[in-house]
């Protein structure tokens, strides 16, 4: 599924989090999963808590990480795209 560049997500208000040590644990209570983020994965959730297109995200994570643009949003399209999928995050309009 084709996202416009424009897209922007941001966490649900549903999904509950905690932060341990450098990971993240999320639990989606309406649907009774509960999701573990490293690394990568944990620093998209930290960016999310604020409204964000797949760029966005990516403008971050190459700051933090050698990753070449095409391979950041290669990458962070389909996360996007299944935390969505699993109600962990939504698209907002900014």
């Amino acid at each position: 599924m084709s996202r416009s560049r424009m897209t922007s997500y941001r966490r649900t208000a549903a999904t509950l989090f905690a932060e341990i040590d450098q990971d993240v644990v999320a639990l989606q209570a309406d649907r009774g999963f509960c999701f573990g983020m490293e690394e990568v994965t944990a620093d998209v959730w930290r960016l999310l808590a604020e409204p964000r297109s797949a760029e966005g995200i990516c403008a971050e994570l190459m700051t933090l990480y050698d990753v070449a643009p095409d391979t950041c949003r290669a990458d962070v399209e389909p996360l996007l795209q299944q935390m969505e999928a699993e109600g962990l995050i939504e698209i907002v309009s900014i």
